[in-house]
């Protein structure tokens, strides 16, 4: 999945930063209004992530190792990480 991400997603995101970073801030803060934003921009993201993780469980990847980096990649993209 690493390798797959769009650079529109990237764009997007740089594009966005001041926006975003208030969502996120307000989000964190407890405003439910910003979290149900943020679940809803956050839904194809996690929905990816789990197609990630059922495609390369077939190949014989540890659990152990799909959730570190499933993990890893939503940490990234819900405090609005892109490198």
């Amino acid at each position: 999945m690493p390798s797959s991400t769009s650079p529109a997603t990237f764009y997007h995101w740089d594009a966005h930063r001041p926006v975003l970073l208030l969502r996120n801030l307000a989000a964190e803060e407890g405003d439910r209004r910003f979290q149900k934003v943020r679940r809803r921009a956050l839904a194809p993201v996690i929905e990816r992530l789990a197609a990630y993780h059922r495609e390369i469980k077939t190949f014989g990847a540890a659990r152990a190792d799909l959730v570190e980096t499933c993990a890893r990649l939503l940490l990234q993209t819900l405090i609005g990480r892109t490198a």
